[in-house]
């Protein structure tokens, strides 16, 4: 799911019976961005029970899914097409060198690899590109967004910043 409407004067309410108020900065499926007096917050969807955005009108609407805009993660759906077009032996053995060569990273640099967290620089110099055919196969995703290929596993990374958005660890 992607939380996609923006609101005014909005309520997150959690699981554990607490409201925030604040207002609604978007999400994806995995997560909710809240923006509050003590700055903008992420809460796992896990934890949200509703997000009620005040209209112009003052009425309150819970955020739905928005089909038409850009993904934010992988999806279910998403990450089996991953997984089943890499496991393709016609996909799989006409990749690039340098993607068809998995090496494997050391422990200490594969658990940096983590969900909001920052590929390490040395990484960023190693990462390919999603491949074309696989791509095009995918939902659109933000500008300054980039799917790519480090050591078997498909990261969902911010351009700018090489912030980690999402991954799916040990594809090929």
């Amino acid at each position: 799911m992607t939380l996609a409407i923006t609101g005014f004067a909005d309520t997150l309410k959690l699981k554990n019976g607490r409201q925030i108020s604040g207002t609604f900065e978007g999400g994806t499926s995995r997560i909710v961005r809240f923006r509050s007096d003590s700055g903008v917050q992420e809460y796992d969807i896990l934890t949200v029970s509703a997000v009620l955005i005040s209209s112009t009108s003052t009425t309150n609407v819970v955020a739905e899914q928005a089909r038409n805009t850009p993904e934010y993660s992988f999806g279910p759906a998403e990450e089996r097409l991953i997984r089943e077009w890499f496991s393709t032996q016609s996909n799989y053995s006409n990749l690039p060198p340098g993607l068809a060569k998995r090496d494997n990273l050391p422990p200490g640099l594969q658990r940096q690899l983590q969900r909001n967290g920052t590929l390490p620089p040395g990484l960023q110099k190693r990462v390919q590109p999603l491949p074309l055919g696989l791509e095009q196969q995918l939902p659109p995703i933000m500008v300054g967004m980039r799917r790519v290929v480090l050591s078997g596993n498909v990261i969902l990374l911010e351009a700018a910043t090489a912030k980690i958005v999402d991954l799916i660890r040990d594809v090929f």
